[in-house]
């Protein structure tokens, strides 16, 4: 309950910074103002919320920020676009000195961002493989990680996104929206600032829902038609079936191993 009353609180709010934000621009009011001040509000208090005052934890705080991060990655990503594309009209840049410009910059953000995935994804499997060796009694729960099992991990989703990840790139890259190299800048630093801050608050969420919703917010910064929406929407659909049907075969896999090897 707590959660939905601050996800209320933040509608409300943002709702109210959208109205002053379009009347001092001298805009007229529109059904979308009230919209993205009610979708952008709770991606911020939410979170400040949860880490700071009611402190959510377990399986509440994975549910809900499994949500909210695409969420929060689309608002910081949208708002990164549309101050770039502020200055770079105010200062005229030269275009192709521009993109040279994010390009080279890009070689950081990607840094940053695949840094951070690390830190979020490589840790789940991090955590999964201490839990099997403190079950079966090889080490105790307060011993601390070994090496080979961080490094196996990280080793090992380097090699997966090395081997098989072209794909999963090349989806994000082109086919949610068409990415210039300042919107990759945008997608890339907001979206490991979202895994940043979810990691430092202990809460696992996916690297690829954050980076999907980064994108989609720095493509919405040329309009909601530069998103291929289609897409997005498998995209969403995809997730949804996911999260079930892991825990379905995981549950399967335990009941089955049981029936044969006993509790």
């Amino acid at each position: 309950m707590a959660v939905l009353l601050w996800a209320a609180v933040g509608s409300a709010l943002g709702i109210g910074v959208m109205l002053i934000i379009t009347g001092a621009a001298g805009r007229p009011l529109k059904l979308s103002t009230f919209a993205l001040g009610a979708l952008f509000g709770p991606v911020f208090s939410i979170p400040i919320a949860g880490f700071t005052i009611i402190k959510i934890k377990g399986l509440l705080a994975v549910v809900t920020f499994i949500a909210v991060s695409p969420l929060m990655g689309m608002a910081v990503s949208f708002l990164m676009g549309v101050a770039v594309t502020r200055i770079a009209f105010r200062m005229r840049p030269n275009p192709v000195k521009a993109n040279r410009t994010f390009r080279l910059a890009q070689i950081f953000s990607s840094s940053f961002y695949s840094f951070n995935h690390g830190i979020n994804d490589a840790q789940k499997t991090v955590g999964v493989l201490m839990l099997l060796l403190v079950a079966g009694s090889f080490l105790g729960k307060n011993d601390p990680i070994p090496m080979w099992v961080a490094f196996g991990a990280f080793g090992a989703i380097g090699l997966g996104t090395f081997v098989g990840g072209w794909r999963i790139v090349k989806t994000m890259a082109t086919k949610i929206t068409a990415l210039k190299p300042y919107q990759g800048f945008c997608a890339e630093t907001a979206g490991g600032g979202v895994l940043m801050g979810m990691a430092l608050g202990g809460v696992p969420v996916s690297t690829t829902h954050a980076i999907a919703g980064s994108i989609m917010g720095v493509g919405a910064v040329n309009g909601l038609s530069a998103v291929k929406w289609g897409m997005t929407r498998r995209l969403v659909g995809a997730w949804l079936i996911t999260i079930p049907a892991s825990a379905a075969v995981a549950a399967v896999s335990y009941l089955a191993l049981r029936a044969v090897v006993g509790p």
